[in-house]
């Protein structure tokens, strides 16, 4: 799924698993952008025109509820854009963006690596919601009793703001 979230642009994918431990399940997502790019490389010229098509098609559904049409209001003015016709505008952007574009822009965006096999520098958050049922899909869950939870927890938000270097993006905490 993409995402507009208060001026930033991405893409996020949502993995429930209980066989897959948290860094498998990265690794396999990486794989599938991998994976894709394959497939958006060989899509013929009408594969692309009819994919093109299909987006702008869903863009420009009416909204099923009126809260869905408040919420993409709503949006435009928490995120400063007050773009009133945002779909309609965004189709007519789609016309004009071309598959080698698309290939450019997803290199750039979204690939592990680059085409020399090299680690690309991608800005990039994992959210990892480790279970307790033992098994693969515990693995990567620290080992923290219940008295030390609150403690564990402060190292981590101490260890997140160094990391960020006490960065608050303009907003207090």
């Amino acid at each position: 799924d993409s995402r507009w979230t208060y001026g930033v642009m991405g893409v996020h994918f949502r993995v429930v698993t209980a066989t897959k431990s948290a860094e498998e399940t990265v690794a396999r997502i990486d794989q599938f952008i991998v994976d894709y790019r394959k497939e958006l490389e060989n899509m013929t010229k009408n594969q692309y025109m009819e994919n093109l098509v299909g987006l702008a098609k869903h863009k420009l559904l009416m909204a099923s509820s009126l809260s869905d049409e408040c919420e993409t209001f709503w949006s435009e003015i928490t995120d400063y854009r007050y773009d009133w016709q945002v779909k309609r505008n965004e189709v007519l952007a789609l016309r004009t963006i071309t598959k080698e574009e698309v290939l450019a822009k997803y290199d750039a965006w979204l690939m592990p690596t680059c085409n020399k096999g090299k680690p690309r520098k991608r800005r990039a958050i994992g959210i990892q919601v480790i279970g307790a049922h033992g098994g693969a899909a515990s693995l990567g869950r620290p080992d923290v009793g219940s008295r030390d939870t609150n403690e564990y927890i402060e190292e981590q938000v101490i260890e997140f703001h160094k990391h960020a270097k006490n960065a608050t993006w303009g907003k207090i905490l």
